[in-house]
């Protein structure tokens, strides 16, 4: 398994061209606070839409019960099956106080 992490200027472009893929996706959800005492964890729920808004300087999870908002992120980062990046298994997201989210797809995310 590869990481890679996504450079500030294409956050929007990529989190919109995953979302684009999901086509009816289930994730696991996480949560891990700086302090890594901190934890909230969501299993097997459906993720309509994962995206980037450069204005507000936000990333917006959401499905039909639950909506993440993750602000001023410091870095995003994700999984695939390769250094080809041709499947997106999972996505962490840093906050500015380290907090991390994860989402990880319960199939992988197919790119090509």
């Amino acid at each position: 398994m590869q990481t890679n992490k996504i450079k500030a200027k294409d956050w929007q472009g990529q989190l919109n061209l995953i979302s684009k893929k999901l086509d009816k996706r289930y994730i696991d959800f996480e949560v891990v606070g700086s302090d890594f005492e901190s934890h909230f964890e969501l299993k097997s729920i459906y993720l309509q839409s994962l995206n980037y808004d450069p204005k507000e300087d936000v990333v917006h999870i959401a499905s039909d019960d639950f909506e993440h908002i993750i602000y001023s992120p410091a870095a995003i980062y994700f999984k695939s099956d390769d250094a080809n990046v041709r499947a997106i298994e999972s996505i962490e997201i840093v906050d500015s106080e380290d907090s991390q989210r994860t989402v990880t797809f319960e199939n992988p995310v197919l790119l090509s």
